[in-house]
């Protein structure tokens, strides 16, 4: 990734390039999110992490997809498998956090229609699937999911198949949050077929006593 200061240089080069204050302040945000995610870790623990479960502690399973709805739009990005990074943040955390980077959690996954499965250990907690944010040198696409799921300490939960579908095309700079093209997200019953996906390698064991709560939109 290139070095922050360079992006930012870049990015305040656009601004001065462009009117309108709203468009100024969507490009910043768009441009800092990118900038931060690279520091988020990895949404995905291994498979030890969840067999020795540290103390005070949860598991999680789920998965996400996008899919892909066709549209046109003036002066288009084509977002077909684009590669997208989806932001998982505690429930009480914002952006300026007082730690920084963010605590938040990530996971990749590309904008074809297929499948990414996680299991992710937790402390126990509110969380949210907060952003899915398109990679790469921007101005990029971010879209607000808020779909929030809680963590109960030594209690393995199923949280449901996030599903997300967006345009197929986006304007180039005119709908960084893709708020004038409508965004469907759905949260899906697909535990037996997820668990069953996970064993090789996590184990059969990982659906042993496992509860299931679905993911909510806020």
């Amino acid at each position: 990734m290139l070095h922050s200061k360079k992006i930012l240089s870049l990015v305040f080069l656009t601004l001065s390039l462009r009117e309108g204050a709203a468009m100024k302040i969507k490009i910043l945000v768009v441009a800092m999110s990118f900038i931060f995610s690279g520091c988020t870790p990895a949404l995905q623990s291994k498979p030890s992490e969840i067999l020795q479960l540290a103390p005070n502690h949860g598991v999680v399973v789920g998965s996400l997809v996008i899919n892909l709805r066709k549209e046109d739009a003036n002066f288009p990005v084509a977002l077909a498998d684009k590669i997208w990074q989806a932001e998982i943040w505690r429930a009480d955390e914002g952006f300026f956090t007082k730690d920084m980077p963010f605590k938040g959690r990530s996971l990749s996954l590309k904008s074809d229609g297929k499948e990414v499965r996680f299991v992710a250990a937790f402390e126990p907690g509110e969380y949210i699937v907060k952003y899915l944010t398109e990679q790469g040198f921007g101005p990029n696409a971010q879209v607000r999911l808020k779909a929030k799921f809680i963590v109960k300490e030594a209690v393995k939960t199923y949280v449901g198949r996030l599903v997300i579908t967006i345009p197929s095309e986006r304007g180039n700079f005119d709908e960084l949050f893709l708020k004038r093209r409508p965004v469907d997200i759905v949260i899906e019953d697909a535990q037996d077929e997820t668990l069953s996906a996970l064993t090789k390698e996590y184990g059969s064991s990982l659906g042993d006593g496992i509860q299931k709560v679905l993911m909510t939109l806020k």
